[in-house]
């Protein structure tokens, strides 16, 4: 294909004395522009043109052409003229895999966080630095965000963590443009993001395991709250796996208990029941105790009723139980542990597990674990 050529459109060269002279367009509008053939689908050509103020403007996109026409990597400018919420919707779209939570969490960080800055924003116009800039501005708390539909509040920088999965749906969404003929290149490749510093895993020891089930029980005098501590730190459910226990899901006799669904949130932001985080179901054991303490606390109940239940009945909501019993619970119990969770019980069941001789393939099973990788304990 013929290369890009940059035209003077202020001067010609004169055939009769072979000097340059002013053109009519002398001094009227942009000087210089760029003629360059586009391959049609039908295998046609079409000779596009743009014009620039600057000489030096022209020569660079010029160059950019060819080197994008030679690589096959050439876009005509029209598909870079596409919206990067138009991008998003139609990379979401595509998403058929993704559970109801996951689709909620990616709709508020693109209303939160991502549209703001870039909703209207031609793709084709974003470049790196843009997005340098950016995830500075995230860092600083400048990012342009919109909390719509929630307390105001002041704007403030963001974690490493959360920067980073900002990027990733953003570049994901850009990487997808790429794909589908929109974008030359993704302009997010290689930028780079702050250092997410990891946290160290938390073991407690089953003396303090009990100081907490303890302390539970005393804040609340509800033996569920106790019996919920022993099955997070024995079994090594996470919590939401755990409150969506039915008694249906319990083999006593067996000391087995079927672990099938999770609370999560829907796309429309509602608490409702779904498949673990794997998409899987999963059988795990029960310690003979745990076995008595379950029994005694759903004695009399129907399956399809919530094993742990609150003071009216009704299923217990994780945000709920974490202030109402768990942080009466930790500083009960006296255990000075910063960043102890609830989630951190299942490091409690995993690290008795291994030292107990188990298989890490049995184990990851056990905690429901994906790769074997995220299964081994660590320090």
């Amino acid at each position: 294909m013929a290369r890009a050529l940059v035209i003077d459109l202020w001067q010609k060269i004169d055939p009769e004395t072979g000097k340059k002279i002013r053109t009519e367009r002398f001094g009227s509008g942009s000087r210089w522009r760029v003629d360059w053939y586009e391959l049609q689908p039908d295998g046609t050509k079409r000779l596009r043109s743009r014009t620039f103020p600057i000489k030096a403007g022209a020569e660079e996109f010029a160059t950019r052409t060819d080197h994008e026409t030679r690589a096959g990597s050439y876009r005509p400018v029209e598909f870079g003229r596409k919206p990067f919420v138009r991008a998003s919707e139609s990379w979401l779209a595509g998403k058929k895999k993704i559970k109801p939570s996951t689709r909620h969490s990616y709709d508020r960080d693109f209303r939160t966080h991502i549209l703001p800055r870039w909703g209207a924003v031609a793709i084709g116009s974003i470049t790196r630095h843009d997005i340098e800039t950016w995830v500075t501005q995230l860092q600083d708390g400048s990012a342009p965000v919109d909390f719509l539909g929630e307390h105001p509040r002041k704007a403030s920088g963001l974690s490493a963590a959360s920067i980073d999965r900002l990027f990733a749906i953003t570049s994901a969404v850009l990487s997808y443009s790429d794909k589908a003929g929109w974008l030359p290149v993704n302009p997010a490749n290689g930028v780079e993001l702050p250092t997410i510093l990891r946290a160290h895993h938390i073991y407690l020891s089953y003396p303090e395991v009990e100081l907490l089930a303890d302390a539970a029980f005393a804040a609340t005098t509800d033996q569920t709250d106790r019996v919920l501590i022993h099955t997070l730190a024995y079994t090594g459910m996470r919590i939401n796996e755990a409150l969506a226990l039915t008694v249906g899901d319990l083999r006593l006799e067996t000391r087995r208990a079927t672990v099938k669904a999770t609370w999560s949130i829907n796309a429309a932001g509602e608490r409702v029941t779904g498949t673990p985080k794997t998409g899987s179901t999963r059988v795990v054991p029960l310690q003979p105790f745990l076995v008595d303490e379950l029994r005694a606390l759903t004695v009399g109940r129907s399956p399809d009723t919530y094993v742990f239940q609150g003071p009216r009945g009704g299923p217990i909501h994780n945000h709920n139980w974490r202030s109402r019993t768990w942080r009466l619970a930790v500083l009960g119990s006296g255990l000075d542990i910063p960043g102890l969770t609830p989630h951190k019980l299942r490091h409690a069941a995993a690290s008795a597990a291994v030292a107990a001789g188990a298989d890490v393939l049995v184990l990851q099973q056990m905690l429901g674990h994906r790769d074997a990788a995220e299964t081994r304990p660590r320090r």
